[in-house]
């Protein structure tokens, strides 16, 4: 998951397909639009992925601890958990 902050864009990968999309920050507050994705049929981990996509769904705000970012639902609860990682 990469956030660019030119042009509020999201991209990244679910394990198996690419998505793309939008999002809006403001403070903590943090949620994804129009996020769409590949639609190719993987034989394993299709679960992580749609768990993936739900997580962004429900994402309303973040937080950031060393190398983690953790996105949290409207209530507060965790929905999902990043650690960053060096890309090439």
């Amino acid at each position: 998951l990469v956030l660019h902050s030119e042009g509020r864009r999201v991209a990244g990968s679910g394990g198996c397909n690419r998505l793309i999309g939008g999002y809006s920050l403001s403070g903590e507050q943090l949620s994804f639009s129009q996020v769409a994705g590949t639609m190719m049929a993987c034989p394993d981990g299709m679960q992580y992925e749609s768990s993936f996509h739900d997580a962004l769904r429900k994402a309303a705000s973040w937080r950031i601890e060393g190398e983690r970012l953790e996105l949290f639902d409207r209530a507060g609860v965790s929905v999902a958990q990043f650690e960053s990682r060096y890309m090439r």
